[in-house]
């Protein structure tokens, strides 16, 4: 196969592939990359298709494996917008390695109250960070940096004493959606907001046999 076949080749599977992320966008992009690779050659193809899947790929990640409907922000811009919109702050910190953080993940795409939990986002500045990601001040790891731990905050990022029930232990331990849930309604509540009743009911023994489980949790401490 002469170099220009296979410039044509590469060119044609990349544009089947990356046609799905990028839409309407692709045939621009397309030729331009037929144009930069007549005078560069099928070297700055290959860099060019490789920078633009990363690219596409960070873009894709960026709610790190959480949910993509709720409008997570960068931790840089979440009190400028808390102060803007008058809203409280949800902080989650996890890690890539974490088992109970995957655990979570699967969790809030799987469980039934999802709907009730993405309508109680709107009412945050949504922020979660993982691995480097988190903050080394030790405010955000009072009793110890077991993950995943979340933090609710006021709009001058003062963590509230919205703690959670689930083993007694870890303070900001909120492993499964309906604790998240019960501590987003509480810190809320905490914030000044009027909730509407909810119809979830958490009984006493679920809340109990729950607290078991937490043998299964791999906690950094």
């Amino acid at each position: 196969m002469s170099l220009e076949e296979t410039r044509i080749a590469i060119a044609s599977a990349f544009y089947q592939w990356s046609s799905i992320i990028s839409g309407k966008y692709m045939d621009l992009f397309m030729i331009a990359l037929h144009e930069i690779g007549h005078q560069l050659g099928i070297k700055m193809i290959l860099y060019l298709c490789l920078t633009f899947f990363l690219a596409a790929y960070a873009k894709d990640y960026s709610d790190r494996g959480f949910d993509k409907n709720i409008d997570w922000v960068d931790f840089s811009q979440a009190q400028a917008l808390a102060l803007k919109e008058h809203k409280p702050i949800f902080l989650l910190i996890t890690h890539s390695w974490c088992h109970a953080c995957q655990s979570m993940k699967f969790d809030l795409k799987n469980d039934t109250r999802k709907p009730i939990f993405l309508e109680l986002t709107k009412n945050f500045v949504m922020v979660n960070l993982e691995d480097k990601e988190e903050p080394e001040d030790k405010k955000y790891a009072p009793d110890g940096v077991y993950t995943p731990r979340l933090f609710f905050m006021d709009s001058n990022l003062n963590i509230m004493p919205v703690h959670s029930k689930y083993d007694g232990y870890h303070k900001f331990f909120f492993p499964y959606m309906h604790h998240m849930m019960d501590g987003m309604e509480e810190a809320l509540r905490h914030f000044g907001f009027k909730l509407p009743a909810t119809d979830r009911i958490h009984s006493d023994k679920v809340e109990q046999k729950e607290a078991h489980k937490s043998d299964h949790f791999h906690k950094r401490i």
